[in-house]
């Protein structure tokens, strides 16, 4: 049998063509050979032959429909991955794939009407300047020519200066989409969707989502479940708790300012604004005492707080009572670690700029360890960070201990940065879970003659394997793209090492100077999603009573409207009928 859309020759019983990805419709289009089928090789164009006669085959049962997509789909993944093996053009596989997820995403699955949503339209292409962005990735032993080169994520966004979005973000498999997500963002409302996947979309309005989660039953469900409660909005209970730590502390804070040493110390040179200038230091010694009562009227708020409290129980599996406790002790020994005064070190240029601060602290205690020290130069209007060093290292209860230090570097000319992450973490189990494990990360990015090199790396001793990659950052500007590449990446253990991964990401950027047109202004937006518990309880009880049945049941659900100042009239979803399987 001949492919009546490339003419390229396959099996009898093929459901899609395996050159070219087209769907073989058995009925009335598929063709014996070349010439039989109509297919002109001159002029790449078919004379389709169709039984039109009063007793040709009608098209078989909706339930027989969707056994047919399945086993297609089933197919189609099998040889997409027998053609990745044979080195098969991805792009026709991508097709393939393509088609089969559509083919069983149609309506005639039911999913559509069950899920009571209906097309609003196609997101708009407003063909403006967009963001771009683009991530492909390649997945297995490249030197064996079976990795999934070109598989990734590609999209675009639209922003303008009203707080409107349009975009979308799409699977690709070479140069096709697979899959995308469309999706529009303002101050009222959000609406996403697939057009690829279901073409329909979901409404989300803002106003109406606000109401909710404002509701009592709402807010019960968070106290029972979660423990977690508030009488207001949650914004306004985060402000509340500033204001009470700002109120609280408000006279600590002051007689911390006001008991702080002064003294002047001798000058330092540090080149400002590209000229070396003679600095005046100054020395601030802030009491320890004076920082405890500050940390402590903290504490208060924080423990006096039930929302907090009750949210950290929550998540320790613990009663309240008890988390208040545990944060009391830790308050306590945290406390009792003040062991020094703070120091710092402080030089002034011209003009009252702050050039440099520098300073260390220790905590000693029974709960953790932790030592800060650094220094913060500024040499110019363009680069203002010259030299920055800082080192903190901490340890819980002797089970796990991190150290991160990070540094900051300006060579001789001036005109390379180069920072250096590094952090070690470890842990150590206890009783039964007696194991212990460690790791390290380092990370470098460099600046010379207007572009970026970034390098970094990973490493897990042992069994755990070790990873590393490096690549090259290009210019981010306006206008301008950057692109990311692992040029090496590989995965290792047990002293053995193979190319595994590689990835390469681009993204660019262009000004939007034209307000984003909203895409549902202009069209119906009809029935929208909304399920309760009882819904999905009554769904499940009819799926499991039809299981064994031999057929398949979608209830019919009426969706609710969306607030009738966001959309147009309504319409109920159809009830859907059983499905008979042929079995």
């Amino acid at each position: 049998m001949y492919c009546t859309n490339c003419g390229a020759e396959m099996p009898d019983d093929a459901l899609f063509c395996t050159a070219c990805g087209e769907k073989i419709d058995h009925e009335g289009e598929a063709a014996v050979g070349p010439e039989e089928s109509g297919y002109n090789g001159k002029t790449k164009k078919w004379a389709r032959k169709r039984k039109e006669t009063s007793g040709a085959p009608k098209s078989p049962k909706k339930g027989i429909k969707i056994a047919l997509i399945a086993a297609a789909g089933i197919a189609v993944c099998g040889l997409a991955a027998g053609a990745v093996l044979l080195n098969q053009p991805k792009a026709v596989i991508a097709r393939g794939v393509k088609n089969t997820w559509k083919a069983m995403c149609t309506e005639e699955s039911g999913v559509a009407e069950y899920l009571g949503l209906r097309q609003i339209s196609s997101m708009v292409d407003t063909g403006k300047s967009r963001r771009k962005a683009e991530l492909s990735v390649s997945v297995g032993p490249q030197d064996m020519g079976i990795g999934l080169a070109d598989v990734g994520l590609s999209g675009w966004l639209e922003k303008d200066d009203k707080g409107k979005m349009l975009g979308r973000v799409s699977g690709t498999m070479g140069e096709l989409e697979i899959a995308g997500l469309d999706f529009y963002h303002d101050n009222e409302k959000t609406v996403a969707g697939s057009p690829e996947l279901y073409s329909k979309y979901f409404y989300v309005d803002h106003q109406e989502l606000k109401e909710k989660l404002e509701d009592s039953k709402v807010r019960k469900m968070l106290k029972d479940e979660f423990g977690i409660e508030w009488d207001g909005e949650l914004e306004d209970e985060r402000l509340d708790l500033i204001a009470e730590y700002w109120d609280v502390s408000r006279e600590n804070w002051i007689a911390l300012m006001k008991n702080m040493g002064v003294e002047k110390i001798d000058k330092r040179t540090f080149t400002v604004g590209g000229k070396d200038k003679a600095c005046q230091g100054y020395e601030l010694t802030i009491d320890r005492d004076d920082i405890r009562q500050v940390l402590e009227d903290m504490d208060d708020v924080m423990l006096n707080n039930s929302m907090l409290v009750n949210a950290a129980a929550e998540a320790s599996w613990t009663s309240p009572e008890d988390m208040k406790r545990q944060l009391k002790e830790i308050s306590k020994r945290l406390l009792g670690a003040l062991k020094n005064d703070l120091v710092l070190q402080v030089y002034v240029g011209p003009k009252g700029r702050i050039v440099c601060v520098e300073g260390d602290y220790t905590l000693n205690g029974d709960v953790t360890t932790m030592s800060l020290g650094g220094s913060l130069e500024l040499t110019g209007k363009k680069n203002p960070l010259d030299t920055v060093y800082l080192e903190a290292e901490g340890k819980v209860a002797s089970m796990a201990a991190a150290k991160l230090t990070f540094s900051r570097e300006l060579n001789d000319s001036g005109n390379m940065i180069k920072d250096k992450v590094n952090l070690g973490l470890s842990a150590t189990g206890a009783g039964m879970f007696n194991v212990s494990a460690k790791a390290e990360a380092n990370a470098s990015l460099n600046k010379e003659k207007g572009r970026w090199n970034a390098e970094a790396s990973l490493t897990l001793p042992g069994v755990q394997g070790s990873a590393s990659a490096n690549g090259t950052v290009g210019d981010l500007a306006k206008g301008k793209q950057f692109v990311v590449t692992l040029d090496d990446a590989s995965v290792g253990a047990y002293g053995l090492s193979m190319p595994f991964v590689g990835i390469t990401a681009s993204y660019g950027v262009e000004p939007l100077k034209e307000e984003i047109a909203d895409p549902t202004e202009d069209v119906k937006l009809v029935n929208v999603l909304k399920l309760t518990r009882d819904d999905l309880y009554e769904i499940g009880s009819e799926i499991g009573d039809n299981a064994g049945s031999g057929g398949f049941v979608l209830p019919g659900v009426g969706s609710k409207s969306v607030p009738a100042a966001t959309t147009a009239p309504y319409t109920e979803a159809p009830e859907t009928t059983a499905y008979d399987s042929g079995y």
